[in-house]
């Protein structure tokens, strides 16, 4: 939360945050693996998906956006924990919501972004979950905000290293 509420002032963002969820023990493994696709994940919430307060009042919202992260036992399948990341920002367009997880996809070609976005990120985010057996998906509503999910095992299934190779050579 330290990271998010700084990058939010960074910005010029006003951000609630919200954690939410029972008390799930997981495996070592997994919350060290998924601790870097859930902060992907809440800074992108915080820089390509909450306005400024003014732009977010002249649409007619509060001046504070709000994020909620969320991690519970899934309720479909008991031995796995989901992790959702839900915000009120500007949404996602419809045309790119298959899309946003490509590698070097990008939603806008401009944007508030400290950083211009490679369109790396939400793509490493994909990656690292399926390399714990797990699946990532978004939905979201323009103008209404975006929700970005995630389930992995409880337990590391992994059964030898792996390796996540990034490179900026397609052959590869």
């Amino acid at each position: 939360q330290p990271m998010a509420v700084s990058l939010a002032r960074e910005l010029g963002k006003n951000v609630q945050i919200l954690v939410r969820g029972g008390k799930t023990e997981i495996d070592r493994k997994v919350a060290e693996a998924i601790a870097e696709p859930l902060t992907q994940i809440l800074r992108n919430a915080i820089d390509h998906g909450i306005e400024p307060p003014d732009a977010r009042e002249r649409c007619g919202k509060p001046a504070k956006g709000r994020i909620a992260i969320t991690a519970t036992r899934s309720q479909t399948n008991p031995g796995w924990v989901e992790v959702s990341v839900t915000d009120t920002g500007r949404g996602i367009e419809k045309e790119h919501l298959d899309r946003v997880f490509e590698r070097l996809y990008q939603t806008r070609e401009s944007d508030t972004a400290v950083e211009g976005g490679l369109g790396l990120g939400l793509h490493l985010c994909r990656q690292v979950v399926r390399l714990h057996g797990g699946r990532i998906g978004v939905e979201s509503a323009p103008g209404r905000g975006s929700k970005f999910t995630f389930t992995v095992p409880l337990f590391s299934r992994a059964v030898g290293p792996h390796v996540l190779v990034v490179d900026d050579e397609p052959g590869i």
